[in-house]
């Protein structure tokens, strides 16, 4: 079963885990004592109450009312970056460095670089990637998504040419299907 938070003003509205507001979380999987078994970070989402959300081959969507509170540190005060290393929801996962930077060449349409993405299932839709910076005005444009094989995996993975406007700190959020992984990053100027 697939979990989703899903913000609480649109909560309603909602029919299908593809709705760009729904945001994946985790899989429920079946524990040793016949339980389910749901670990999962918060992705960086903007401050605000979150219905919980849910979905199961064969099933219905289900949208849950009651929900939890989410709260992203402001991004003025310091950037909350995510915490380096291989960081995952299950199904989607990149690199991060320790210290939550991205080094950006200078090029004429901005600062550039390449994020990579690995698939941990298989996906039938292109992945989209788009950034948002939140301790400032800036865009990210997302060029286009490179499909090659995945080292982790040996399914595939995806290298995605993006040019950031200015340095700052930036939530950058993959999505394939109905999978977004997301997450927070300080963008450095370099040489």
């Amino acid at each position: 079963m697939r979990i989703y938070l899903v913000p609480s003003d649109v909560a309603g509205s909602i029919r299908s885990r593809f709705s760009p507001k729904v945001h994946f979380v985790g899989r429920l999987a079946p524990g040793r004592d016949g339980r389910g078994v749901l670990r999962f970070r918060v992705p960086p989402l903007d401050t605000g109450r979150y219905a919980v959300a849910a979905w199961r081959s064969g099933k219905p969507f289900f949208v849950q009312t009651q929900g939890v509170r989410v709260r992203l540190p402001a991004a003025t005060e310091t950037c909350p970056v995510t915490a380096g290393g291989r960081y995952s929801n299950g199904l989607l996962a990149t690199r991060l460095l320790a210290d939550g930077t991205i080094g950006a060449q200078q090029r004429p349409e901005g600062l550039f670089q390449k994020l990579g993405w690995d698939a941990l299932a298989t996906f039938g839709g292109t992945l989209a990637v788009r950034g948002e910076r939140l301790d400032g005005p800036g865009e990210m444009r997302f060029v286009r998504a490179n499909r090659g094989s995945a080292v982790w995996t040996g399914l595939y993975g995806w290298m995605t040419p993006v040019y950031f406007s200015s340095e700052g700190c930036w939530r950058i959020a993959a999505r394939v299907d109905d999978v977004t992984l997301s997450y927070v990053v300080k963008v450095v100027a370099t040489g």
